[in-house]
Parts: structure tokens; C-alpha cells; sequence
């Protein structure tokens, strides 16, 4: 079944597994659906950054854009979200999942120039 990306963060939500990673204001979401794993990242505070490395090991499943990878990098600036989906490879009952984060800072935001890169 093929979702849009609306509806695997309503699902995530909906799912009510909820991590909290700074106080109320940042906070991810996971679940698990029909074609994989879910996490979505929400900042919703005005004036904090969040980045963050995350390392899985996985049976069966794969990071959508980033084949072949195990690590996914983070950043979310204020008022902002990220959906990190992982897409079976296989047969549903051959899929595992473990996931480690390897770095993790939260700073305070600052608004970069136009024209830094």
C-alpha cells in the first residue's frame, strides 16, 4: 500500500510513541506500518537546533534514499520536521531493528545570512 508523507507522519502521531529529546519542544515519533518503520522529528520550539546522529542495525529493512547506508544525520532547525523512513526489503517477520545515537546537541539557533553556505 503507498502512503504520502501527510499520512505516515499522522500515522506516527497517531501511534503515540513519543521520545521527547529537549523538554516538550523537540520531540520524534516512531512506528512501525505496512511497508517498513517510521520516525518523525518535530521541533516545534522558536529558538533551538537539534542535531543528531543516528546509527541502525537492521534485518529486512533499508533507509529510503540512503541504500546501503546505516547511519542517518539530523538537523532541525526551529519550527520544523523530518521523516526518516525505513522500507522493508523482505518478509515481514525477517524484519529487526535496533538503533543507537551516536552524537546528540542541542544549541541554541542562529538565523545564518543568505548568503553563508
Amino acid at each position: 500500500m503507498f502512503h504520502g508523507d501527510t499520512a505516515l507522519k499522522n500515522l506516527c502521531i497517531k501511534k503515540d510513541f513519543e521520545v521527547e529529546r529537549y523538554k516538550n519542544e523537540i520531540v520524534l515519533y516512531k512506528a512501525w506500518y505496512d511497508d517498513g518503520f517510521l520516525t518523525l522529528y518535530q521541533n516545534k520550539s522558536k529558538d533551538k537546533n537539534l542535531e543528531e546522529l543516528i546509527e541502525f542495525k537492521m534485518q529486512g529493512l533499508e533507509i529510503e534514499g540512503l541504500e546501503g547506508e546505516t547511519r542517518v544525520s539530523v538537523e532541525l532547525p526551529p519550527q520544523s520536521e523530518k521523516l526518516i523512513k525505513l522500507r522493508n526489503t523482505g518478509a515481514m517477520e525477517e524484519r529487526k531493528l535496533t538503533s543507537k545515537i551516536l552524537n546528540k546537541k542541542i544549541t541554541q539557533w542562529v538565523k545564518k545570512n543568505e548568503d553563508e553556505f
